[in-house]
């Protein structure tokens, strides 16, 4: 069963329950997910209300955001500020490329700890 941390956190988050250690990370729509096959422990997640929750299925639009943020990079580029990105065209970037869209609104580069999740907040 695949697992969302929604807690307000930066980053991963590792729980570890009896001798098995979890780790959310960001998945391609933003979530901090992890799959989790032992019923106990996910019946332990679950019981956390507001900390853990069973992680939706993604709709079927995600094929049509890939083909928006495909037409959205081969777009020619117009001079001005950089515009806010939407959450969604930004969470299956990597952190140099997010880096690089911070470097470009911000005019300063993030710090090397930043995690992807507050990239992609501060963007949006």
């Amino acid at each position: 069963m695949l697992i969302e941390c929604i807690a307000k956190v930066s980053g991963t988050v590792e729980t570890a329950i009896s001798n098995d250690v979890y780790v959310f990370r960001l998945d391609a729509h933003g979530r901090l997910v992890c799959d989790v096959d032992r019923e106990e422990h996910q019946a332990a997640f679950l019981s956390l209300t507001g900390v853990y929750r069973a992680a939706e299925a993604v709709s079927a639009s995600a094929p049509e955001a890939a083909a928006v943020e495909l037409e959205a990079s081969t777009a020619p580029e117009e001079p001005g500020p950089p515009a806010e990105a939407p959450a969604d065209t930004l969470a299956g970037k990597t952190w140099d490329e997010l880096a690089a869209l911070y470097e470009a609104k911000f005019d300063r580069k993030p710090h090397s700890k930043t995690s992807l999740a507050t990239l992609i907040e501060r963007l949006t």
